[in-house]
């Protein structure tokens, strides 16, 4: 009987070390590539695969992590609803881990087709914690046309800000 007991906590013992292990692989992981736009494939409301090559050449990136019911990330894409017209010309993803069905709903309900600049995609949230760390929602980080990372925000940050970033970077 003692034996068993001793196997079973063995057991236990390399199934904490195996996921500690994988945690710490992906935080490292994640700390190296984030510096870079993340060569990463997104799910598109049609089921269809979107990464990199749909992207606007040399021009700023603005990925959003969101959540089609969180009141921070509604305020976030009014703004850039009531501000198109000067965002246009970036490439703007907001990306979500919610299931595709929820992201259709959303992109009918506010008329996405109209504003064909703004990407609404979806991501195994695995993945995006891979390529992005332990993302909450909403995150936001911007891009300069090299790809290479200008800035992140943790939590709700206005348009405003964004614009002058991206304004700044210009520079």
């Amino acid at each position: 009987m003692k034996k068993w007991v001793w196997i079973i906590f063995l057991i236990i013992i390399l199934i904490l070390i195996y996921k500690i292990y994988n945690l710490y692989i992906i935080k490292h992981a994640s700390n190296k590539e984030v510096d870079i736009f993340p060569k990463i494939e997104f799910k598109g409301i049609q089921n269809n695969i979107v990464n990199s090559n749909f992207l606007k050449p040399h021009s700023e990136i603005i990925l959003t992590y969101f959540n089609t019911e969180c009141n921070h990330c509604q305020e976030e894409f009014a703004q850039l609803i009531e501000n198109y017209n000067q965002i246009k010309q970036f490439n703007i993803i907001l990306v979500s881990s919610q299931n595709i069905e929820e992201l259709k709903k959303f992109y009918y309900q506010n008329n996405l087709s109209d504003y064909p600049d703004i990407l609404l995609l979806g991501c195994d949230y695995l993945d995006l914690q891979h390529y992005l760390g332990n993302p909450i929602i909403p995150s936001t980080w911007i891009y300069g046309e090299n790809g290479k990372m200008i800035k992140k925000y943790s939590g709700e940050v206005s348009l405003s800000i964004i614009l002058s970033v991206l304004k700044n970077d210009k520079k």
